[in-house]
């Protein structure tokens, strides 16, 4: 992979668009980003992995806020990239997610992330993908490597590694684990393990069956385990084949003795069918013996009591005569009294008619009763009923008049609200111009106001900047006088720490006689001279410097001289605010300028107030000038409306007084005002009438049905030999007496046949001339033997069952120890790879899991590379060592570090290097990581390198091997960016860019060729 180009907009803290040729950079093959503190050399970093990744790395992943806040409200976050991956030239475009205002009304709406891929083929730009997933595969797969791998690899992370070298074996494994992905392994680990699991539980399953299955025969076989089993697990027993052997025993001797049984169950079955035979025959004769003599009994009382049986027959002949005498004496009754009813409803019905005839006529009504009244009342309803016919056929005439009543006084009202309309109308038409003309005055004057707000704007923006620039100006002089201050005293401490170091390393050089002779030994060869006998060694005064604490000095400097740098930066940065401040601010005091800008503020919202009035008053001129137009048509269609209501009033009085004359004409000759009460009053003497003729036709027929009735009676009584009704009704019987009466008779002559045919049976006849049996004695032995085969019979079934239950059992066990066998040897076979692959086995002698042992290995790789560079970069003093043991205090073994110097042939804990040794040592386990990794996933060639570390804490010799490093990183055509912002960084590396950071405008970038 190498990069071509990239465009940054909107992102992180550019707000305007940035260009890097990393082209033209790559013609030096090293290059420096740098800048101030927080100026943004990171981010270009970042801007680089979100286009190829759509995220950035580390914690600033997580905040999800990569649009620049001095960025202009409209404009999209966007940053490009041109790149070339596996020989093919790739353009990547991509957005991130942010909020824009609104294009129509106001507040704002989020836009989703884009991203557009695009290859360059055949010289044009064709579009691969516009989804984010397509682009995120097709990436990856091209680089072979996710976003986490990439920034381990091709950008070696700020401040992580030395963090990174002196971790614990748990953090080193986290990290290890996501760059090579070894979740595989642990994957494996579960899968061992829970297979082992999942076996165990398997076979202890199988073992709680084989419980359950013993204790099941124990009770089948009502016995005990054998004695030997005690403390024996049930596994040492199945694979002893002990379990089987002892229920084959249980089962052959439960056969046996259900055989012996079988037999005694056959003869104890065969004696107790032949007593029951003979307790059978003697209470048979018994039971005979006692019928024969209570039939005798019986047989003699019946006949004893013949005589009052006799009489029961007649009383019964003489009920039986009767009966159908009643039925019609009652309906003879019921004729009488329905004779009387009538006459009572014809007398009732003809007062009620001729009532009606007379309320009708206003007369007096005719007598009731006599062949007068008969006739008087035929030729009455004939009358009535013409009448009420000629009064029906007028009612739609009345009803049609009630109506025309109703309309006329309905348009009555109507045409006098019209006038009250029409009236006010007239009036709005006469008062409305005269508004129209005050409201045209007041826009003319409003108008004239508002003409002035664009002026007063300009000048209320001009003096609120002048006043900002003013204010801000103030303080930012307070600050610049306390940058002066602190610049001087910066100045003066690295005047100070120079001093100090060259007094040191001065010193160090007049004793380095004596710091060479403290590290001869006798017999070994000087350094110097090369003799091996060393008479007057120079001797190392208690207060000379060191080695170490020269280098010490020489950070001090250092330190001092960055923070001189920033200290001078940040002067300089204030100066050219506060000279631009200055300019704007102009002469005019702060008081001065806040009364104006009032002043002007007050003129701009008279103004504005004026433009929105003139809104307010066009809108009333043309509500008035509309209302006006409405009311002189509202004014004419009144009146309209009002000459139609008069000329549709006139109609229907006219029509409403026609009507009135005919139905007085017809009202005229009779009592009644009104059609429906004289129809009503008609149809109630119709109904009275048909009532009184009804009700006599009723009464002839129910004297005529009372005479066939009387004759039916007197001949019924003939027939039955009675010689009147009431000898008949004397000799019947109620219903329930007359039915005790049958039953008594059926129940003697019944009962008389049964005595008699009782004692005509030979069986009964044989048993009375027989002797009567002991059926004691039967029914004793009888009850011996049932129980003696009762007690055989439940003891052969049970230990039939038993049998069965055995046989079944030693199926079952059969069966469970077939499958058993199986799962009992694979769990064997899985708990012990299990605790393998765990580092709990024996056979495991570092303790290590299967994922950290491949964890392991990988870093041991890591150490191996890093060791190439660290071996040139400390002249071979230093080496990294991979320890496979596990520390103190550390869960997992195989990820331990040391740091031997072959110095003093001893391996020390990384913790214990200086900050300058640290940094070396880390940057060459970073490189050899990157190394290992881009081995691993394989993918295109990386020809673009960032390395993102801090070199302040490197002497100057130290830097040179560290130079001398990466420039072996350009081998291959590979370009090296670093970024950085030491002093000494910038002299020894011209190729530049640059990251300048603005408070108001954000931060920007430039390409440099020589020194900073």
């Amino acid at each position: 992979m190498r990069i071509h180009h990239l465009s940054i907009q909107a992102f992180g803290p550019f707000p305007d668009r940035v260009e890097v040729d990393f082209d033209d950079l790559s013609g030096a093959g090293l290059f420096l980003l740098s800048g101030a503190t927080g100026a943004g050399k990171t981010s270009v970093l970042d801007a680089v992995c979100f286009a190829l990744y759509g995220d950035v790395p580390g914690d600033r992943g997580t905040a999800r806020r990569l649009r620049s806040d001095h960025a202009a409200p409209g404009l999209a976050p966007e940053v490009r990239l041109e790149l070339t991956m596996s020989g093919r030239r790739f353009r990547l475009v991509r957005s991130p997610q942010w909020v824009r205002p609104k294009r129509r009304g106001e507040g704002v709406t989020t836009e989703q992330s884009k991203v557009v891929c695009e290859e360059r083929r055949g010289g044009e730009w064709q579009a691969l993908s516009t989804r984010l997933d397509e682009t995120g595969h097709l990436i990856t797969g091209l680089l072979g490597m996710n976003l986490a791998q990439f920034c381990q690899v091709a950008m070696l992370p700020q401040g992580q590694f030395q963090g990174f070298l002196r971790a614990r074996s748990e953090e080193r494994h986290t990290l290890l684990q996501r760059l090579f992905e070894t979740d595989r392994f642990e994957q494996v680990e579960h899968q061992v393990r829970d297979r082992a699991r999942v076996l165990g539980r398997e076979s202890a399953e199988h073992a709680a069956a084989l419980d359950r299955l013993l204790s099941r025969v124990l009770e089948a076989a009502d016995t005990t385990f054998p004695p030997e089993w005690d403390g024996t697990a049930r596994a040492t027993l199945v694979e002893a084949d002990a379990v089987s052997g002892w229920l084959t025993t249980l089962a052959e001797e439960t056969c046996a003795r259900a055989q012996d049984l079988d037999v005694a169950h056959l003869e104890a079955d065969r004696l107790q069918v032949a007593a029951r035979t003979r307790a059978e025959a003697g209470h048979r004769s018994a039971e005979l013996r006692a019928r024969g003599d209570r039939a005798a009994t019986a047989l003699a009382s019946l006949q004893s009591a013949e005589e009052i049986q006799a009489e029961r027959r007649d009383r019964l002949s003489a009920v039986r005569r009767a009966e159908p005498v009643l039925p019609l004496h009652r309906l003879v009754t019921a004729a009488t009294a329905e004779v009387e009813r009538a006459e009572l409803r014809r007398d009732r019905a003809l007062a009620e008619a001729f009532g009606a005839i007379d309320s009708f006529h206003g007369a007096d009504a005719l007598p009731v009763g006599g062949v007068g009244t008969h006739h008087a009342l035929t030729p009455a309803l004939a009358e009535i009923a013409a009448i009420t016919a000629r009064a029906r056929a007028l009612t739609p005439r009345q009803s049609e008049l009630t109506r025309l009543v109703a309309e006329s006084d309905q348009v009555a009202t109507q045409l006098a609200q019209l006038r009250r309309t029409a009236e006010a109308l007239a009036a709005r038409v006469d008062d409305l111009p005269g508004a129209i003309d005050l409201v045209s005055d007041e826009i003319s004057r409003e108008r004239a106001i508002a003409e002035t707000h664009a002026t007063h704007q300009a000048e209320v923006a001009l003096l609120t900047d002048v006043h900002a620039a003013r204010l801000r100006l103030d303080a930012r002089s307070a600050t610049l006088a306390e940058v002066d201050a602190r610049l001087e005293a910066a100045r003066s401490r690295v005047v100070a720490a120079k001093e100090h170091w060259l007094d040191l390393r001065e010193a160090r050089i007049t004793g380095m006689a004596a710091e060479l002779a403290a590290g001869l030994a006798v017999g070994d060869d000087c350094p110097v001279c090369g003799s091996d006998h060393h008479p007057r060694p120079a001797a190392l005064s208690s207060d000379a410097p060191t080695g170490q604490s020269e280098k010490e000095a020489r950070a001090l400097v250092d330190d001092a001289e960055f923070e001189l740098h920033s200290i001078d930066s940040e002067q300089r940065d204030l100066v050219v605010e506060v000279t631009g401040l200055r300019d704007r601010a102009g002469n005019r005091s702060p008081e001065e300028l806040s009364a104006a800008l009032v002043t002007a503020t007050a003129a701009r919202d008279a103004a504005h107030r004026a433009a929105t009035a003139i809104s307010g008053a066009e809108g009333r001129l043309t509500a008035l000038q509309q209302a006006l137009t409405e009311a002189q048509r509202d004014h004419t269609r009144a009146e309209t409306a009002r000459a139609t209501l008069t000329a549709q009033l006139d109609a229907l009085t006219q029509r409403r007084d026609e009507i009135g004359v005919e139905l007085d004409a017809v009202l005229a000759p009779t009592v009644f005002t009104d059609l429906d009460a004289l129809v009503r009053s008609g149809d109630a003497v119709a109904a009275a009438g048909a009532a009184a003729l009804v009700a006599g036709d009723a009464l002839d027929a129910a004297r005529t049905a009372s005479s066939s009735a009387a004759e039916t009676l007197t001949e019924c009584l003939a027939t039955q030999r009675f010689a009147s009704v009431d000898d008949a009704l004397a000799a019947a019987l109620p219903d329930e007496q007359r039915r005790d009466l049958e039953r008594a008779v059926q129940t003697h002559d019944a009962e008389l046949a049964t005595a008699q045919a009782t004692l005509d049976e030979p069986e009964v006849a044989a048993a009375l001339s027989g002797d009567s049996p002991d059926l004691k004695a039967l029914d004793a032995e009888l009850a011996e033997r049932e129980r003696q085969a009762a007690e055989l019979r439940d003891a052969s079934a049970q230990i039939g069952r038993r049998t069965r239950r055995l046989d079944a059992l030693r199926t079952d066990l059969s069966d469970l120890l077939e499958v058993w066998a199986p799962v009992r040897e694979a769990h064997v076979v899985a708990a012990e790879l299990a605790a393998l692959v765990e580092g709990k086995s024996a056979d495991n002698v570092w303790r290590l899991r299967l994922s950290g042992y491949v964890l392991a290995w990988r870093l041991g790789q890591v150490v191996a590379a890093a060791n190439e560079r660290l071996t040139r970069m400390t002249d071979g003093r230093y080496l990294l060592e991979h320890s496979g043991h596990r520390s103190r205090r550390e869960t997992r073994g195989g990820l331990s570090l040391l740091v031997r110097d072959e110095w003093s042939g001893e391996a020390r804990d990384p913790a214990t290097l200086s900050g300058g040794e640290s940094f070396i040592v880390s940057l060459c386990l970073a490189l050899g990581l990157a190394d290992v990794v881009a081995h691993e996933v394989g993918g295109s060639q990386l020809d673009t390198l960032f390395i993102d570390e801090g070199f302040g804490a490197l002497d100057a010799e130290s830097l040179d091997g560290v130079m001398d490093t990466l420039d072996g990183l350009r081998e291959g055509g590979r370009v090296v960016g670093v970024v950085s912002h030491v002093a000494e960084m910038r002299s020894r590396i011209p190729t530049q860019l640059v990251v300048t950071k603005d408070r108001d405008r954000g931060s920007s970038l430039r390409i440099s060729r020589g020194q900073v």
